[in-house]
This record gives structure tokens, C-alpha cells and sequence, in this order.
């Protein structure tokens, strides 16, 4: 097991070599992963004091009642002398106070983050998955709001947790490994047989690069279209990281997406798309030859005539 682990830490490759700047990357990650599990740890201490107090008080509320009670006194008949302000104070603070019970429920009970995570918000009825462009890093968190920091921008935010309560939560960090999928087009012309080589190349890149990917999910055919000749086939690969390294992710897929292009290049199996020509002296050849509607609506086209243009077609003068 420890061995297991080991390999799942710093990775080796396929030669059970692990280089210094792989070390070095391993390393860095669990110090990241200790910082954010020390401020984790601080950060919920801080709010499981708040809600102990919150249930001290509650608790102390009900003794000193039973006290009362086993005193001999009546504390029913103050509470129901003040029932009708109580009333009239939760139709004023009810959607208020129910708003804050449900982002305090949302931090106590569901916990869909720590500080450190990279999450996603969208709406509970999107269909909208895990989208780098438009990830925040959670910074603080308390009963009350969360302070939340865009990544692309490195602008900060504080969201009430009551809103953030009725919202769809995507957590990078909680996530399996990434799934990478790229793309692929290849002439029409292209042989079963060059896509296995080509397919065999990507795997020994992939088994090269083991420290970055795991493994191809899958390479098959999504769609073809002689017309504009063209084999449509999707990659599938899983990255060694979960959606809370995008970044990373996005960089080696990139080189990932390079490689393909530049192996598909280098095979003469690329298929490179055919551009359409276009006149970019459409409106001047317009005007100089209108067109059949054009020229139908000039002669349908009436000129107004006046007086003074009858009599001078007649040879005649107005007299004025």
C-alpha cells in the first residue's frame, strides 16, 4: 500500500525512473496540499466555535425555561404576551432569516468546499459541466458568506452562502481525474491502417508521458462528411490530475493537441479544410450590373409630374 502510494505520488515512468523536476513538482504539490488542509482545518475550527456558541445558547434558552418551570413559575404566559410581536417580526425578517438558516445549513452540514478549491457555479437546471474559463478559488469561508477569487480576472467576491444555497456546486477539487478530448480530422482518403499506426504513436506518447496522463479512454469515429472530405475521430485521455490543476491541464493538452497535428502532418493524413472564394467587390459589381428585380423596380418606378413640366414638353409657357 505504501508503495502504491509512492508511485501515485511522484509518478515514475515506465522505466520506474522519477526525474529531479518531476521530484521537485511532487513535492510542491504536498506542500500546496498541507497549506490548504492547515488553513482548511483553522478555518473549520473557527466555525464549529460559532456554532457551538449558537447551540450553547439555544441549550441554556431551554434550561432556564425547565428551571423556571420546576420553580414555579409560569414562563408560558410571558412568551404568548409577546407572541404577537414575534409574529409580526417573522413576516418582516422570515425570507431574510430563512435565506441565512440556509447558507448557515449549506456551510455546516453539506460542506461543498474548503479553502483552496477551484469550483464552478452554475444554475441547478443547467446542463453546463465543469468550465475553466469560468472557475473561482475559495478563499474564506464563515457561517455567513464566502469570499471567492475569478480566475481568469483575479477579482474577489463575497457571495452570501444563502444564495450560493440554491446553486449547483462543481468542486475541481473533490473531482476524479480529468478527461481531456480532443478533436481529430483526417482526409477521407485516409486507410484504416494509417489510423492504427497513428493511433499506436499517440499511445507510446501517452505511456511517455505518464507523469502528465494515465491513459486513452477511447479513439473513435464521430462523424464523416464526404462532401467536405473529411474522418471525424475523438481522443479521449485521462489526466493524472483532478479539474483543481486546469491550468495544467489546459497546457498539456495543448502540446497534446500539437503532437497529434504535427504526427497527422508529417503522415499526410491532416485533412486541411478547402476556403471559399469571396468577392470582395460585391457591392461594386452590384452597382454596376443590377440586378433583374432592380432594374424591373426602376421602370415600375413612377415620376412625379407637375404642371410646369406638361406645358414645357408642349412647346407651352406658363403665364404667371
Amino acid at each position: 500500500q505504501k508503495e502504491r502510494f509512492l508511485r501515485k505520488l511522484f509518478r515514475p515512468d515506465k522505466n520506474d525512473e522519477v526525474c529531479l523536476d518531476a521530484f521537485v513538482q511532487s513535492c510542491d504539490s504536498v506542500y500546496k496540499q498541507l497549506r490548504f488542509f492547515l488553513a482548511g482545518v483553522e478555518n473549520a475550527s473557527q466555525i464549529d466555535a460559532v456554532l457551538e456558541r449558537v447551540a450553547n445558547g439555544v441549550f441554556f434558552f431551554l434550561m432556564a425555561l425547565l428551571v423556571m418551570s420546576l420553580l414555579d413559575f409560569d414562563p408560558w404566559s410571558l412568551l404568548l404576551s409577546v407572541s404577537s410581536l414575534l409574529v409580526s417580526f417573522s413576516f418582516a425578517v422570515g425570507p431574510s432569516i430563512s435565506t441565512y438558516v440556509g447558507g448557515v445549513l449549506l456551510i455546516a452540514v453539506r460542506r461543498p468546499y474548503d479553502i483552496g478549491d477551484r469550483i464552478v457555479i452554475n444554475s441547478p437546471t443547467s446542463d453546463d459541466c465543469f468550465q475553466p474559463a469560468i472557475t473561482w478559488l475559495v478563499e474564506d469561508v464563515n457561517l455567513s458568506y464566502t469570499t471567492l477569487r475569478f480566475a481568469s480576472t483575479n477579482e474577489v467576491a463575497t457571495v452570501g452562502n444563502g444564495s450560493l444555497a440554491q446553486l449547483r456546486i462543481h468542486n475541481g477539487n473533490r473531482d476524479t481525474n480529468a478527461l481531456v478530448t480532443i478533436p481529430l480530422f483526417f482526409r477521407i482518403t485516409t486507410t484504416h491502417e494509417e489510423i492504427e499506426l497513428f493511433y499506436s504513436v499517440v499511445k507510446k506518447y501517452i505511456a511517455e508521458n505518464s507523469l502528465l496522463w494515465n491513459d486513452i479512454v477511447f479513439f473513435r469515429t464521430e462523424s464523416a462528411d464526404t462532401a467536405m472530405g473529411y474522418i471525424q475521430y475523438k481522443l479521449r485521455v485521462e489526466h493524472s490530475k483532478t479539474h483543481q490543476a486546469v491550468p495544467q491541464i489546459m497546457i498539456n493538452k495543448g502540446v497534446l493537441i500539437r503532437f497529434c497535428v504535427d504526427e497527422m502532418l508529417r503522415r499526410d493524413i491532416y485533412h486541411i479544410s478547402s476556403h471559399m472564394p469571396v468577392d470582395i467587390y460585391l457591392k461594386e459589381n452590384e452597382a454596376k450590373n443590377p440586378t433583374k428585380k432592380e432594374q424591373q423596380g426602376d421602370k415600375t418606378k413612377t415620376k412625379s409630374v407637375t404642371m410646369s413640366d406638361v406645358l414645357e414638353s408642349s412647346g407651352l409657357k406658363e403665364v404667371r
